[in-house]
């Protein structure tokens, strides 16, 4: 794979990453900050690949990415499975439409 692959995919994965943190964030660039505060990654990097994306990207942020990605997926699947079970303990039945989305959605893998 060319370079260009390897820095599509990380801007993928931060469009990903800001897009999950910012119901809670409000503002992309608060969204984005969050990001990157939560999951530890290089300050500015998500801002760079959005508007500035370089040519090549160094191993260690695009496997940062990667795993800040597969735990933002992860963190949402637990979310969903708690909001399973207190709907289950409320009465919504499976074949709720709702409840039918939201179990696909935590059977879901993340896609990094």
């Amino acid at each position: 794979m060319t370079s260009a692959v390897f820095v599509e995919r990380a801007q993928s994965w931060a469009r990903e990453l800001e897009t999950k943190e910012l119901p809670t964030a409000g503002t992309l660039p608060a969204a984005r900050q969050a990001a990157e505060r939560r999951h530890r990654l290089p300050s500015g990097l998500l801002y760079s690949l959005r508007y500035r994306p370089p040519k090549r990207i160094a191993v260690d942020a695009y496997e940062a990415l990667r795993t800040a990605l597969i735990a933002a997926c992860e963190r949402e699947r637990k979310r969903l499975e708690h909001e399973i079970e207190i709907a289950r303990a409320a009465g919504v039945g499976v074949d709720h439409p709702a409840m039918a989305a939201a179990e696909a959605a935590a059977r879901q893998s993340p896609e990094a």
